[in-house]
């Protein structure tokens, strides 16, 4: 062995060593990281606190707005529904004054019947026919030489005649025959009034005719 090579292999244990201790941190060193660690500590955690209070005040935000928004719809729902019943309410009012209309098969006895609408009025007392559904059914006309009598939706008129119409409800068999009188100007085809209504006992026909009908007489 050289005396150069024994140097070498003599100092390299303690430069090992050396360089072992330069990698290791000096007490002094890890004293100060461990300061700078808890100095960096409560700076994050003020920084987390930060970021969970804006969180906690968006959500309270978006919480406000979304309430918000709960009690506009349910006030506009409200109102929706008060308009609604009010509406409701008044259209009863109104159909409670309202007659019924129905399709009949309608023609002078014993010949061809054409379809027609037939009113049921509980605010008249007398069978009406327009002149112009008398001339399409080609009903016979008796002249009429009495005074005039209450026409719904005219003034009292004197009628052009009285001529006899017999009919079925649609899809129904049986037959009525009822004396009409015939008036001018009158924007339905036949009306039937409530003494008609009991002699043909048409409140078998439909339970709503005989609660009307029944009403009807209440209030006189």
């Amino acid at each position: 062995m050289s005396w150069s090579t024994f140097v070498d292999f003599a100092l390299a244990p303690w430069q090992t060593q050396g360089q072992n201790r330069e990698e290791k941190p000096t007490p002094s060193q890890s004293y100060d990281h461990e300061n700078e660690q808890q100095r960096d500590e409560p700076l994050q955690l003020q920084h987390d606190e930060q970021i969970v209070e804006q969180c906690v005040a968006d959500k309270n935000d978006r919480a406000s707005i979304h309430n918000d928004d709960l009690s506009k719809g349910r006030e506009e729902l409200t109102e929706s529904l008060n308009s609604a019943l009010s509406h409701d309410s008044q259209l009863l009012k109104e159909l409670d004054q309202c007659d019924f209309v129905y399709d009949v098969m309608a023609g002078p006895p014993g010949k061809n019947q054409l379809r027609r609408c037939m009113m049921l009025s509980f605010h008249a007392d007398t069978d009406i026919m327009s002149k112009e559904a008398h001339q399409r059914l080609g009903t016979s006309i008796e002249p009429y030489q009495g005074a005039p009598i209450p026409v719904l939706g005219l003034q009292d008129s004197k009628p052009v005649g009285i001529a006899e119409v017999q009919w079925s409800f649609c899809g129904r068999s049986k037959p009525y025959r009822t004396a009409f009188y015939v008036v001018e100007d009158v924007e339905y085809d036949l009306l039937i009034g409530r003494p008609s209504m009991r002699q043909h006992e048409l409140y078998r026909v439909d339970p709503a005719i005989a609660e009307r009908l029944r009403d009807s007489y209440r209030r006189q």
